[in-house]
C-alpha cells in the first residue's frame, strides 16, 4: 500500500486590527501599555505577526488609546480603565 504525503501550507494574511492599531509582521511580544509605556525598551522576548498600537497609542486592556487617556492602578497593582470605577 502506497501512502501519498500531503503537505498543507498556510499563508498568513494581515488580520483586521482594532482602531488605532496596525498589522505588523514583527509586533513586539512586550507591547507598551498604560502601566508600562516603556515595556518594549527592555523586551528580550522578540516579536511575531500581529496588531500593534499606532505611534502615540498604548494598550489599555485590549484597546489602543492615547497615553494621556490611560486609567490608573491601585495600591495592589490592579489597573482600572478610564471607564471603570
Amino acid at each position: 500500500m502506497k501512502i501519498k504525503e500531503t503537505i498543507l501550507v498556510f499563508f498568513s494574511t494581515a488580520e483586521v486590527c482594532p482602531p488605532n492599531s496596525t498589522f505588523s509582521t514583527c509586533a513586539s511580544y512586550c507591547p507598551a501599555t498604560c502601566l508600562n509605556p516603556n515595556a518594549e525598551e527592555n523586551c528580550t522576548r522578540g516579536c511575531g505577526e500581529g496588531c500593534e498600537c499606532d505611534t502615540g497609542f498604548v494598550l489599555s486592556g485590549r484597546q489602543c488609546v492615547p497615553e494621556e487617556q490611560c486609567g490608573c492602578d491601585d495600591n495592589d497593582g490592579r489597573y482600572y480603565m478610564v471607564s471603570a470605577s
